[in-house]
């Protein structure tokens, strides 16, 4: 069922006509305005490195990713719908991610679900100057609880970069980016970003 989401998804973004107005991203003085991410609509190519230890880093040097990001708007006009894949020249997986952005007008707030299932951790959806972040809950495989911290950063109509960390403190400290990458618009592919 995911699969065929995600087809669909991708079709929508290659056939539907990217004509609607956007206003830049910005938020209001009582909340978000619902254009935050309209950046994101259109074809991306991901390129970018993964965190690895120093000894994967000595014997097998740091991977290059490369990959797509795509991202449509729904029928109803309120949720993004967006995919990113990104691998190594061997084809191993490294980001994979399926997510929805719903714009709440009552709120002025963002709603963003990752992943295959309906249950959602608790999400916040917040401005740090001209940056875009998430942070929301995750376990770790002992299943302690961190923060995972996503950032759009570097925000223009042809590029903006992206990295999530993660936090076992409650946000106190973070650790080095689990990855960065560098998104580049694809060509043909309309900016929704002025």
């Amino acid at each position: 069922m995911t699969r065929r989401v995600a087809l669909l998804i991708l079709l929508l973004a290659a056939v539907v006509p990217q004509v609607h107005a956007q206003r830049p991203v910005a938020a209001t003085a009582d909340g978000f305005s619902g254009s935050e991410f309209d950046f994101l609509i259109g074809r991306w190519t991901v390129t970018g490195t993964p965190r690895v230890s120093a000894l994967v880093a000595r014997f097998h040097g740091v991977p290059q990713l490369t990959g797509t990001w795509q991202a449509a708007r729904g029928a109803d006009g309120r949720v993004i719908q967006d995919d990113l894949r990104a691998t190594d020249a061997t084809g191993r997986a490294w980001v994979v991610k399926h997510a929805s952005r719903t714009y709440d007008a009552s709120s002025k707030l963002w709603k963003v679900n990752e992943g295959a299932t309906t249950d959602t951790a608790p999400t916040r959806v917040w401005r740090h100057a001209a940056d875009i972040v998430i942070t929301t809950e995750g376990r770790t495989r002992e299943g302690d609880r961190v923060l995972i911290r996503r950032r759009f950063s570097e925000l223009r109509p042809a590029s903006f970069r992206y990295t999530q960390d993660r936090s076992e403190d409650e946000g106190q400290t973070w650790e080095e980016p689990d990855f960065v990458l560098l998104v580049s618009r694809q060509p043909g592919s309309a900016s929704h970003l002025r």
